[in-house]
């Protein structure tokens, strides 16, 4: 039987188990967080980040890292960006070199600046994958049908994920502009953000769709001074990953962006979004990175401002 190992069991981890569901295949997700253990295991449930969801019987959930990892073929990388290269560490010595790696993380690491897959290969030589699209879990757990877009450079591993993990709600594409997709996926978060300031200031349809507009461009101005590829930009991780996080009322970056404009401390906002916020460090990083490759990015500077400078929430 084929294992898939989810290291994380927060809303996208527990939202990639769902999908497995008519399949055989054996599925640990994995968490240090006992009651989270203890509810999927006991009730079929993870009330936490996915209430409301039954997982089937094929997926279980476990706190020992390595014995999640023990004989997985595919292991997924379903951690905040910032538990990354930690989870690397700890994984290193657990992770079969046959197995290939799939990442869902949506940003960069603060500090170095690098990418989710750049990370991963300073400790594997396994095929790295990184995920993209629009990827709203709870929309996926209850088979409403969700496209997404996995890349690499390994395309016999792109294959293998797609004959894996696809079926006739969740539409798999490939790509090989593995920058590109972890870009994309990076910079839309902190586009979300200012979207939601706008929500919470009350503005229209006009506004949003113009800073959607806008913050495209963007996304192009970084990503092509970084590597990736313009027509990646207008694609799945793009565009579409751009449109979910800006207009979903699940969406944590918009969220987050709408209790700034009701007068809500940074603290305070992520506190009451309850989950991590990856918009808010890759509001700074993209900054530095915009600062040193001297860009003209004005969206993606009222976020940092906002958020970093005390600015006053507006768009």
């Amino acid at each position: 039987m084929t294992k898939i190992a989810i290291l994380g069991a927060g809303n996208m981890g527990t939202g990639l188990s769902t999908v497995f569901k008519d399949k055989d295949y054996e599925v640990v997700l994995w968490s240090i967080d006992e009651k989270i253990v203890k509810n999927i295991n006991e009730k079929r449930e993870n009330k936490k980040y996915l209430p409301n969801v039954k997982l089937s019987r094929n997926v279980k959930c476990v706190n020992e890292l390595k014995t999640a990892l023990k004989n997985a073929v595919i292991v997924v990388f379903a951690v905040p960006s910032h538990a990354v290269r930690e989870v690397c560490i700890k994984s290193r010595d657990l992770i079969s070199r046959n197995a290939v790696i799939v990442n869902l993380a949506k940003g960069l690491e603060e500090g170095s600046n690098k990418r989710m897959s750049e990370v991963i290969k300073e400790y594997f030589i396994n095929p790295v994958i990184s995920a993209g699209g629009p990827g709203i879990a709870d929309e996926l757990a209850h088979k409403i049908p969700t496209f997404a877009v996995y890349a690499s450079d390994d395309k016999k591993a792109l294959q293998m994920i797609k004959e894996l993990f696809g079926n006739d709600y969740y539409r798999i594409s490939t790509s090989n502009d593995l920058k590109g997709v972890e870009l994309c996926g990076f910079l839309k978060n902190i586009i979300s953000i200012l979207c939601g300031v706008s929500d919470g200031l009350g503005y229209g349809a006009n506004t949003k769709s113009g800073l959607i507009s806008n913050g495209l461009e963007e996304l192009k101005i970084v990503c092509r001074a970084m590597g990736g590829r313009e027509e990646t930009i207008f694609s799945l991780a793009g565009l579409g990953d751009l449109i979910v996080t800006c207009f979903s009322q699940q969406s944590r970056n918009r969220r987050f962006g709408e209790y700034l404009s009701k007068g809500l401390k940074v603290d305070n906002a992520l506190k009451k979004v309850g989950q991590v916020v990856e918009g808010v460090k890759g509001a700074k990083i993209a900054h530095e990175i915009i600062k040193d490759k001297n860009l003209n990015c004005p969206l993606i500077e009222k976020v940092y401002n906002i958020i970093f400078l005390g600015e006053k929430p507006d768009v």
